[in-house]
């Protein structure tokens, strides 16, 4: 059956008139009024003017409107190779702030303790120079290896996904040199490459490690799991 109908308008105002009518079904006619419309170029009324509003809305739904995949689990303290007193930036939420080894490539770990054992499977970083620079690390958890290879050049953060593994320590470490190139081709409207990317190209050093942030999660089906 017919359920959409289309009307062109035309130049003269007046009554509109549109009749259905069906075999075995009840007739059914809508009519309205059209005003005339401003055409000019720069028009001083609105469409809309003089229409109704509708302001109604449902209620708000019982249920929750989303569904949680992962859950957040905090650091409650850490260990670092160097500059310890200064690891807890890695994860204070402040991305002006970071981590660094000082590009002694044998100092380039960190250890979080959690504040909960838990079935991690996820660690998200935001590692300095993320556009230009891949990082060779390991994780493990509770001393057992769960990745290893490069991180991916990013505009941002990166997460690092594994098989769920039982643990509260997790270390991150570097292994080896960072290997640096340009993966976006960022440029100004001059022309020129984006002076951040520009700044990590000239400043490479490959025995660095640098956590401006870092996160660590475990799926939401696991929760309850390790106990």
């Amino acid at each position: 059956g017919v359920n959409r109908v289309f009307i062109r308008s035309t130049k003269t105002p007046g009554t509109v008139q549109v009749k259905v009518v069906a075999e075995d079904l009840k007739n059914g006619t809508l009519k309205w009024e059209t005003l005339p419309a401003d055409v000019q170029p720069l028009s001083k009324k609105l469409p809309a003017q003089g229409l109704p509003s509708n302001l109604e809305k449902g209620p708000t739904p019982a249920t929750p409107s989303y569904t949680m995949h992962r859950f957040a689990i905090p650091v409650q303290e850490t260990r670092a190779g160097t500059n310890d007193s200064l690891a807890h930036l890695s994860y204070d939420d402040n991305e002006m702030t970071l981590w660094s080894n000082n590009n002694v490539l044998q100092k380039g770990w960190v250890t979080y303790r959690l504040e909960r054992e838990a079935m991690v499977n996820e660690v998200c970083m935001k590692l300095s120079g993320w556009r230009t620079r891949s990082y060779p690390i390991t994780i493990n958890v509770d001393g057992k290896v769960v990745y290893k290879g490069a991180t991916p050049r990013s505009l941002g953060y990166v997460t690092c996904k594994f098989d769920p593994v039982k643990g509260r320590e997790v270390t991150v470490q570097l292994t080896g040199a960072t290997a640096v190139k340009d993966a976006f081709n960022l440029v100004e409207i001059s022309g020129e490459k984006d002076e951040s990317t520009r700044k990590d190209l000239e400043e490479e050093q490959p025995g660095s490690l640098n956590i401006v942030e870092i996160e660590f999660y475990e799926a939401a089906s696991e929760m309850g799991a390790e106990n």
